[in-house]
């Protein structure tokens, strides 16, 4: 019988910071190989639930099943699950006295405790993915934001993780080096891998999305195939969403909430 369990599984995630909820009963599922884009106004708990999925925050209840194994057991250690899901910052998190090869290699020699001639190669090889290569002995203030941005997704690369996590990538970007990430995204350094990415930048996510999530007040509201919510045919809540963002989706009318096409898209 063939395995049918999601790649990555949130279940009822629910937490609270200061005794105010931040993220309320949250359920999400991610197939391997799929994109997905989760949207939402500012203070939604897009980037908490982020950081949910790699123990940066650990939830107050529910689970985090990936590949079927409950991260938020006693026994798994957040390092371990830091070696398997590659995360990427927003502010990129560079070690300003590393050149570029050297904030490459920290973590593998360090954590992994991998060959380093094979490291140094792997760095190397995806120095070149990235369109960097003649930047390896650089270091970060020397670097675009942009660029810095390709080095911490080529860092997070060299551990060779089965998922990836970009929280907010290019909030820091300028248009080209906007469109430059989006060609990266479907380069072989990430092509076909599972990705789950928070941005508020719509037009990133019409271009890399196979599912967009809309969070608002710690809730998942909405959960649709990225070719449906692009549609315009969405519940008035997310049509606003969409038409401030987008003006050129104006011109679609939403849906009724009679509509029988909303009863799995909360407004």
């Amino acid at each position: 019988m063939s395995d049918t369990r999601p790649f990555l599984a949130l279940r009822n995630i629910e937490l609270a910071l200061g005794g105010k909820p931040i993220l309320r009963d949250c359920t999400l599922n991610v197939d391997e190989g799929e994109v997905v884009v989760i949207l939402g106004p500012s203070g939604s708990g897009k980037s908490t639930l982020l950081r949910c999925v790699n123990l940066l925050e650990r939830p107050d209840h529910g689970q985090i099943l990936f590949r079927g194994d409950d991260l938020l057991a006693r026994h798994v250690s957040p390092s371990d699950v830091r070696r398997t899901i590659g995360m990427v910052f927003q502010g990129y998190h560079l070690f300003e006295h590393l050149n570029v090869r050297e904030n490459l290699l920290l973590a593998p020699r360090k954590i992994a405790g991998r060959h380093a001639i094979d490291m140094a190669a792997r760095a190397a090889h995806l120095l070149e993915c990235v369109g960097l290569s003649n930047h390896a002995d650089h270091y970060p203030h020397e670097l675009s934001g942009g660029q810095q941005q390709r080095i911490a997704i080529a860092r997070a690369l060299v551990m060779q993780p089965a998922l990836m996590l970009f929280d907010e990538p290019t909030s820091a970007l300028d248009p080209e080096a906007t469109e430059q990430l989006q060609m990266l995204f479907d380069s072989p350094a990430l092509e076909g891998m599972t990705k789950l990415v928070v941005t508020h930048d719509i037009g990133f996510a019409r271009r890399i999305a196979d599912r967009i999530v809309f969070m608002e007040d710690g809730v998942i509201v909405a959960d649709m195939q990225a070719e449906t919510f692009f549609s315009g045919q969405v519940t008035p809540r997310l049509h606003r969403f969409l038409t401030r963002a987008m003006p050129e989706f104006a011109f679609a009318a939403p849906l009724s909430e009679e509509d029988p096409s909303c009863d799995n898209v909360p407004a």
